[in-house]
């Protein structure tokens, strides 16, 4: 028989989003019974599912948040078994129940989309036996299923909390998991005072160096202390002695919070707000530990071809060097039809040359170099040693960055980069490769395995309103990522494309990512783009993409 307790749609408005508190003071035996930690700890698992900490409910069919605090956990199966205990989720593996008491797990689930059946089995690890099993179904609503053990006899060793999960693929959340010594007593949720809804979103990368940050408020908050570090312990554990100096702003009532300076590109920060409740009692409520990562200091270009004098084979091409073949986290094979040769033979052009191309004009910051890789480059030495570096903006016209060597790969796998070379900021689409020597002196036959190039960002991106996008306010308005070394903004404003793209539609010019149009319209489209300026860079000013959006 199914037990499940729903919320009536009046307690449902009323406790919506509360945190957990135990009913009739019963102690929960379980570790992190809410993820609220942000992990997993305490659960484990095993057979065809996944299981993942969440904060949103992601394409539910009847849309949701976590049942109590920030996080609940998301579970996938994958596999229909034909027998349902092959998959599941374990709890408070090891531990005993003690005769003389009866004991009571429960959890609140909500189905993705439709029914599911789960199966709840406090049971003996090792003999299997089974105290209080029951099979439950959960729908697409959350509601609480419980199951209870009889008065145990005896002291029963080695006991786990299974959930047998294998009832065929699907997907659903639990949250608020309890077990405690006595008979099911309804859940009881109090107000959440937390802070919630983090901005940047936890876990986010990619974040911009000057980033503001911010947050939806508990509602009994009067003010915010916000904690700000490099380290989750630090930023966990304080206040201590030695984490003073993360509370960066004390009891303030702004939910938003500006870090000092730029942040450090490619550094993880971790955050956390402390919800104060007004006098007379100022109860400080912890909060969550998020975090986000910094935007790196270059990003690789993606979608490179690759040209070159020869090649031994068609599947030894120059493509090789740029289609991530061999490369597995940025180590490299010994397999040869992975990697790039030229010709062997006489007639073959000398010197040789490898060139790549761009889909647009970049400012290099630097490439990496994984040289021929072989499991014979000890004995022959195919890869190449010295070198001349050239780039051109139009494939035509070169500038020379001067010669460089490579050393020379070990001939065996999971080999990394074997050579970092500055490309010194140099504004280019082209860059070519002429081979002066090579490193087995034997053959004019040379190769490379990998090449991947860095860019620094000095043209406008990540538009908002996102382009294409609709349904935009009339009041909108528009904001992006800065390109570095950025001094003003062009922005070409429009409903005529054409006059965005050839420059006679200039709008304004600005000092900071963000303007205002005016007088926009219903049920318009409209087009823009940014031009960054900077008179004193190589390239004074950078074409910025069109985007679109369109009002309400």
């Amino acid at each position: 028989m199914k037990n499940k307790i729903v919320w009536l749609t009046a307690t449902a408005i009323v406790f919506m989003g509360f945190s957990l508190s135990q009913g009739q003071e019963a102690v929960n035996l379980l570790t992190n019974p809410g993820l609220e930690d942000g992990t997993d700890n305490g659960w484990g698992g095993y057979g065809d599912n996944t299981r993942v900490v969440v904060q949103e409910l992601v394409d539910a069919a009847i849309p949701g948040s976590p049942i109590e605090g920030n996080y609940c956990l998301h579970v996938t199966v994958g596999e229909d078994y034909v027998d349902f205990w092959n998959a599941g989720l374990t709890l408070w593996g090891g531990n005993v129940f003690e005769s003389g008491k009866q004991y009571t797990f429960s959890f609140w689930a909500k189905s993705k989309e439709g029914e599911r059946e789960i199966n709840l089995k406090p049971e003996q690890n090792g003999t299997w036996t089974a105290y209080g099993e029951k099979r439950i179904t959960i729908t697409e609503e959350w509601a609480e299923y419980y199951t209870t053990s009889p008065v145990m006899t005896e002291d029963v060793p080695n006991m786990q909390i299974s959930v047998h999960v294998g009832f065929g693929p699907g997907e659903f959340w639990l949250d608020a998991a309890r077990l405690y010594v006595g008979e099911y007593v309804e859940t009881v949720f109090g107000p959440r005072v937390k802070a919630r809804e983090p901005n940047p979103a936890d876990g986010s990368t990619n974040i911009p160096q000057d980033v503001i940050l911010s947050w939806e408020p508990g509602p009994f908050a009067a003010a915010h202390d916000v904690y700000f570090g490099t380290s989750f312990d630090d930023v966990n554990d304080a206040p201590t002695a030695s984490t003073l100096a993360l509370l960066v702003s004390k009891s303030q009532t702004a939910t938003t919070y500006d870090p000092d300076g730029l942040l450090e590109f490619g550094q993880t920060y971790y955050w956390r707000i402390d919800e104060v409740n007004a006098p007379p009692d100022s109860t400080v409520f912890k909060g969550a530990v998020w975090s986000f990562t910094v935007e790196p200091f270059a990003y690789p270009i993606t979608g490179v071809t690759a040209t070159a004098s020869s090649e031994n084979t068609t599947d030894m091409g120059p493509g090789k060097t740029v289609d991530g073949s061999g490369l597995t986290d940025d180590l490299h094979s010994a397999e040869s039809t992975d990697m790039w040769l030229s010709s062997s033979l006489p007639t073959a052009p000398q010197p040789t040359w490898i060139q790549f191309e761009f889909d647009d004009i970049y400012e290099l910051y630097e490439m990496w170099v994984w040289n021929s890789n072989q499991t014979i480059e000890s004995v022959i030495g195919f890869g190449v040693k010295d070198v001349t570096v050239e780039y051109s903006d139009d494939g035509e016209n070169w500038t020379s960055l001067g010669d460089v060597q490579i050393p020379r790969a070990p001939g065996m796998s999971n080999n990394a980069h074997d050579a970092t070379i500055d490309l010194s900021g140099a504004s280019a689409k082209f860059v070519r490769l002429t081979v002066n020597s090579g490193w087995g002196g034997i053959l004019d036959q040379f190769g490379l395995s990998e090449v991947r190039f860095f860019f620094i960002p000095v043209a406008a991106s990540d538009p908002a309103p996102a382009t294409r996008d609709s349904g935009v306010d009339l009041d909108a308005t528009l904001s992006w990522r800065s390109g570095r070394e950025v001094v003003s903004h062009e922005v070409y404003f429009s409903k005529d494309e054409a006059a965005v793209i050839d420059g006679t539609a200039l709008a304004g010019t600005v000092g900071e990512g963000n303007f205002q149009p005016a007088n926009l319209e219903y049920g318009q489209r409209y087009y823009w783009k940014v031009n960054e300026v900077n008179e004193a860079a190589a390239v004074p000013v950078r074409e910025g993409e069109v985007w679109s959006f369109s009002t309400v």
